[in-house]
């Protein structure tokens, strides 16, 4: 917005020192030709008296001549006797002794008078006179460019401190905006802003809510109906059927579910994750690897970790829940008998998370939706057969945004399926 302002004066400027310059221009010339004209008639009639004062009337910059049938009859000591400056009538140029001279030449007394007068010495005085008023026009324009600077930057310094304010602020913080001294024209958008900020609190508190009521409301009829199912799966009716098989996993995929959107709700607490400490990420790996090794063994796969141990300082609660996810959905998508890699390396001031797979993987289509809650790739229709719940890369990337890191999906080159990077700052103390 400066730079237009700036702009705009600065043509503003020139233009008008530009039509200043050439309006003096044609008044300049307006005055020589009138000077000339009053020269001609003063010559008339000194040349009907015959009193003319060759000698005096003038000054150097000044001549005429006189022509009678053409031929020269009398003229000013500066003026040579020279056939070619006899007059075309009206006004002209001349160029003589190496000077451009504006000529007026009118019949008079029988012949032709001629005047002229030294047009560049005049032109050249004239456009000091004009350069020198311009001049301070041009120098007002860092003058003015500073102060209206200061103008904006005073006028704007509400506005801008709004923008530090909600740029500052996390997503999840709704509260009001208070700004000391705000405009008029301001406390308007900032009381528009406060009443649309305490809305989408308000909804996200009911959404935070109900998840998490929801959740573990549900908990406990889902761990009494596991029970049950234990108790009816040690008889031999039941242990082979179908039906009932499809039960339990049902009630396996609503209890993860359930489990899901409790830890989604707690990584999406803003309070909860203030608590940083230094973590040993290669420990807590191995820890959340022996915690499912039960399910990773009856699948008869192979997992190796890899790298070295490295901290960072996070939300421990967090990192778990978006590493446990990983490695959770490696083990459901990779086949039986199928290989998964988790590699922990230094990269600069980060630290990268690496998980691989030999399973399915995700098509490059839709590496970007997978983020979304509740979206699975192809309604879960792919070569794995496994069912989820559409939420596990979704608490990955509520983590990793909380943690400043980023996550990246490609296919692996050593595996051939799925490649999850997460990289993750080192960060301090707090």
């Amino acid at each position: 917005m400066f730079s237009l302002l700036l702009v705009v004066l600065i043509i503003g400027n020139f233009y008008a020192a530009y039509s200043g310059y050439k309006q003096g221009l044609i008044i300049a010339e307006d005055m020589l030709v009138e000077r000339l004209m009053e020269k001609h008639n003063l010559l008339s009639k000194e040349l009907e008296q015959r009193v003319i004062h060759n000698k005096h009337i003038f000054v150097e910059e000044t001549l005429y001549q006189f022509f009678r049938e053409g031929q020269l009859v009398t003229q000013s000591d500066n003026a040579l006797n020279e056939a070619w400056l006899a007059p075309q009538s009206g006004l002209g140029f001349l160029a003589f002794k190496g000077h451009r001279w504006r000529s007026y030449s009118h019949p008079t007394n029988g012949g032709e008078l001629l005047v002229a007068e030294r047009y560049d010495t005049y032109i050249n005085v004239l456009e000091r006179l004009l350069v020198s008023a311009v001049t301070p026009l041009i120098w007002m324009i860092p003058i003015v460019a500073i102060a209206i600077l200061l103008i904006i930057k005073i006028g704007f310094k509400p506005l801008a401190t709004m923008a530090s304010l909600l740029e500052k602020r996390s997503d999840t913080d709704f509260s009001s905006i208070h700004i000391e001294r705000p405009t008029r024209e301001l406390s308007v958008v900032i009381q528009s802003l406060n009443q649309l900020l305490s809305k989408l609190g308000a909804a996200f508190d009911r959404e935070q809510r109900f998840a998490s009521y929801a959740a573990h409301e549900l908990r406990s009829p889902i761990t009494s109906m596991k029970l049950s199912l234990h108790n009816l799966g040690s008889s031999a009716e039941l242990k082979h059927n179908s039906s009932f098989q499809a039960l339990e996993q049902n009630v396996d995929r609503m209890q993860n579910t359930i489990d899901q959107l409790l830890l989604l709700a707690k990584i999406g607490d803003e309070q909860a994750l203030i608590k940083r400490e230094k973590i040993p990420l290669y420990d807590l790996a191995a820890n959340l690897i022996g915690e499912l090794y039960n399910r990773i063994e009856r699948r008869q796969q192979s997992i190796e970790l890899l790298g070295e141990e490295l901290f960072i300082y996070g939300n421990r609660f967090a990192l778990e829940g978006a590493i446990h996810n990983l490695i959770d959905n490696a083990i459901k998508y990779t086949p039986v008998g199928g290989d998964i890699k988790v590699e922990i390396k230094q990269q600069s001031q980060n630290v990268l998370i690496q998980i691989e797979d030999s399973g399915p993987g995700i098509p490059e289509a839709d590496r970007q939706r997978v983020f979304e809650r509740f979206y699975r790739v192809g309604a879960d229709r792919h070569s794995s057969g496994v069912k989820g719940t559409g939420l596990g890369l979704s608490i990955v990337a509520q983590c990793l945004y909380a943690h400043a890191g980023k996550v990246e999906l490609s296919e692996s080159k050593e595996l051939g399926g799925l490649c999850v990077c997460l990289c993750l700052p080192v960060g301090e103390a707090i």
